[in-house]
């Protein structure tokens, strides 16, 4: 690894949770939906927070581990870019990205550049949302996605860049270009799907600097709630709040703040933030 990340790879075997118990609704709002997809979540959270206090992220899954290896692994990416950088389409953040050389000095594409694509693995799952870019954080239904109708022609380098890797997919066996549109498994699992808490708070630290707190008990629903308790905040014209993330069960989430342009919430630069919108 890096300098940016001490980083320990984890097998959902070797989870404090992986038991019997770990797969019934106990779990979910600890993790941020349901157990065998966001087993992994709060590790990666973790690791942000601390870049470099050995956190316990998931490894990439092989022919010997059960399905939930993969779908820790995957959910764990695709949270980071739905939930951390706010990215409705991902597939159009991704490709922004790719085509600026893959720059990490933002933490979450850091994270993302250290575990993902050096595991070798981003290509699948930019392989996967090309095929039909769903959209996601809709506010109707946030846990699942929704797909277009009709897709805009992908630029000529991205034309070759799709043939490519479906053709290095088929030579290799590769599953994650099989099964049907949803081959991750990710469409109807993207967090969000619990039950709000009652109990979560935000506070307003400084009007001056523009910074609140938000502190909740509960991991998937946390992002509803943000919105909910949000709009408590003084208004303060055509500035953002930055909101402090505390999830009680996993910790600091990270500070984020309201895209007056798309309405979502998101951390880091609000360039990043629009190339996946």
């Amino acid at each position: 690894m890096s300098d940016r990340f001490l980083l320990e790879r984890q097998r959902i075997s070797e989870h404090p949770m992986g038991n019997a118990s770990f797969f019934d609704n106990a779990g979910q709002a600890l993790q941020g939906g349901q157990s065998e997809w966001f087993w992994g979540v709060p590790g990666v959270f973790q690791a942000l927070a601390a870049p470099l206090s050995l956190q316990r992220v998931p490894a990439a899954p092989d022919v010997r581990d059960v399905h939930e290896q993969a779908l820790g692994y995957w959910a764990a990416l695709h949270y980071l870019l739905l939930h951390r950088l706010g990215w409705a389409h991902p597939d159009r953040g991704l490709r922004w990205w790719y085509d600026e050389g893959k720059p990490v000095e933002d933490p979450t594409l850091s994270l993302i550049s250290e575990v993902w694509d050096r595991d070798g693995n981003l290509d699948a799952y930019l392989g996967w949302l090309l095929k039909g870019r769903p959209v996601f954080l809709n506010a109707d239904g946030p846990e699942s996605a929704t797909w277009p109708a009709d897709l805009e022609p992908l630029a000529p380098h991205w034309e070759r860049w799709v043939r490519e890797v479906e053709a290095a997919a088929e030579l290799t066996g590769s599953e994650y270009f099989q099964g049907g549109w949803d081959p991750l498994h990710l469409t109807g699992h993207s967090g969000e799907c619990g039950v709000p808490d009652p109990t979560s708070t935000i506070s307003v630290i400084s009007r001056i600097d523009r910074r609140a707190s938000f502190l909740t008990n509960t991991m998937d629903a946390w992002h509803f709630d943000l919105e909910k308790q949000a709009k408590k905040l003084p208004d303060i014209g055509q500035r953002s709040w930055r909101v402090d993330v505390i999830v009680r069960p996993v910790g600091f989430l990270g500070t984020y703040r309201r895209s007056s342009v798309t309405g979502l919430w998101f951390t880091g630069r609000h360039q990043i933030h629009a190339a996946g919108n």
